[in-house]
């Protein structure tokens, strides 16, 4: 069963900008309420770790995973690393070079990725090499921001409203997904910064809507 809240950290709507959610774990920061902590535990069925990403809580935006493998920044302070480890250790962890908010422009499932045309080449390849993924480069609408424009599970993707009708026919096509554009929210088209997702269910913006939340249901659980 695909099981659906919403939720807030510390009263923000920006559930990804703070989050990371894979299918094997979910990163959160370290000062979310237990109480949310518990509900995104119980939603999505699995692990949650406190931490923080650069001394920061923006975790959703500063790195990117799946249930496998983990990109953080290379300057990732010891002890963050450390705990990482600890925590996932089954989980391969790559130090990337390069002052990018990896979260807003990688999206990836288990078995596809998306990345940002504004990515250096050599970046863009040391991504592709350590997933280990199908990999496309792409924008929409000339916005490079795919992590914050998509949110991939391994069931759907939901894409914001920028996007056009040839755009969502590649992505339709790439990730061999069934997929929805939609807003979160209230109006967000930048959904990747306002929900968390992963097979089991999903954590949106506490203000999103009804009618949004029916729609990033659909478009995630692959219904």
């Amino acid at each position: 069963m695909f099981k659906v809240i919403t939720a807030s950290v510390r009263g923000s709507p920006f559930v990804g900008v703070y989050c990371l959610a894979t299918d094997t774990y979910c990163l959160i920061p370290n000062h979310i309420e237990s109480k949310v902590e518990t509900e995104i535990q119980e939603t999505l069925n699995v692990k949650t770790i406190r931490t923080t990403i650069l001394e920061s809580n923006l975790i959703g935006s500063l790195c990117c995973g799946n249930s496998t493998k983990l990109a953080v920044p290379v300057e990732l302070e010891k002890k963050e690393l450390s705990l990482l480890e600890k925590e996932l250790p089954n989980v391969e962890i790559l130090k990337l070079k390069g002052n990018f908010a990896l979260g807003n422009l990688v999206a990836l499932n288990d078995s596809k990725m998306i990345l940002s045309e504004m990515l250096p080449e050599k970046i863009k390849n040391d991504i592709i090499n350590f997933f280990g993924l199908d990999a496309k480069e792409m924008s929409i609408q000339g916005n490079p921001l795919m992590g914050s424009l998509i949110k991939l599970t391994n069931k759907g993707f939901l894409v914001g409203t920028l996007i056009n009708k040839a755009e969502f026919a590649e992505l339709k096509e790439f990730t061999g997904l069934n997929g929805m554009v939609g807003t979160c929210n209230y109006g967000d088209r930048f959904i990747g910064n306002d929900l968390i997702a992963n097979s089991n269910g999903l954590a949106a913006g506490f203000i999103t809507s009804g009618f949004e939340l029916g729609r990033i249901d659909e478009a995630l659980s692959g219904r």
